[in-house]
């Protein structure tokens, strides 16, 4: 479903010739968004007054917008197509892992900006790793282009397709 989405939004952008540079991934899965600072919320105290979960709700958003920015963004605050190429490298990333605790998704999610991946990712996502390791390369020009994510998404839809 997710592939179908990014690759239909893909196709519209290569056609109408316009990308949305100045859209977030975030943006583009707000129910993923709602529902992870939801559980956020909900980590510490539960107890905690309105105030308390708002500011948690802050320190979180803060943190996934450091989480999904490039290493060209948080250097030189330059927000490119290959810089949204990385944040969707984050984004497979933190839709394929599975975490243990919120502890366990911060830790992973910090190591990501080095590129290091948790080794039950790798033993259990081996080829998407490799994909997502592409994505997150620090030099931007190394990154894979949005022609090349076409030709990969579209294949894989049609595998998935042809196997139902």
């Amino acid at each position: 479903m997710v592939l179908s989405l990014i690759n239909a939004g893909l196709s519209n952008a290569s056609f109408t010739g316009q990308f949305p540079v100045s859209l977030s991934w975030m943006d583009v899965f707000t129910g993923l968004s709602n529902a992870s600072h939801t559980q956020f919320s909900k980590f510490g105290s539960s107890h905690s007054s309105n105030s308390a979960q708002h500011q948690s709700v802050s320190v979180n958003e803060q943190l996934e917008e450091k989480w999904y920015a490039s290493p060209e963004e948080i250097n030189e605050g330059v927000c490119t197509i290959l810089s949204k190429i990385y944040s969707l490298g984050v984004l497979f990333f933190e839709l394929l892992c599975q975490f243990e605790s919120e502890r366990a998704h911060a830790a992973a999610m910090l190591d990501l900006c080095h590129r290091i991946f948790p080794p039950t990712f790798l033993s259990e996502n081996l080829k998407e790793a490799g994909f997502c390791l592409r994505l997150l390369h620090p030099e931007p020009s190394l990154r894979p282009t949005t022609r090349y994510y076409k030709l990969f998404i579209g294949a894989k839809c049609e595998a998935l397709e042809s196997y139902n």
